[in-house]
Parts: C-alpha cells; structure tokens; sequence
C-alpha cells in the first residue's frame, strides 16, 4: 500500500503481516508495554510480543 504524507514524501507500507511485525519489532528493540498492549489489542498476546 502507498500513501503520502503532508509533506508530500511517499510512503510504502506492507500489507504482509509477518514483515509489519518483523519490521516493528526491528524498531521497537523490546517488547510492548502493557499499556500499549491495551491501547492495540482487544485481547493481549498469550507470548511475548517482539522477544
């Protein structure tokens, strides 16, 4: 999928689920918090999130 931002740079973000989380945790270097658990699932992960 592309978008672009306000800037008007274009942006490619992927729509396969196991690179957004490859991807994601490649940034995130940790886990996610509870908080943020609550803020993005409806029902938190039964593992850890980017172990």
């Amino acid at each position: 999928m592309t978008s672009s931002s306000l800037t008007g740079e274009v942006i490619t973000w992927t729509t396969d689920p196991e690179e957004a989380i490859a991807q994601i945790c490649g940034a995130l270097k940790r886990n996610l918090t509870t908080e943020e658990l609550a803020q993005f699932f409806t029902r938190a992960p039964d593992h850890e999130t980017c172990g």
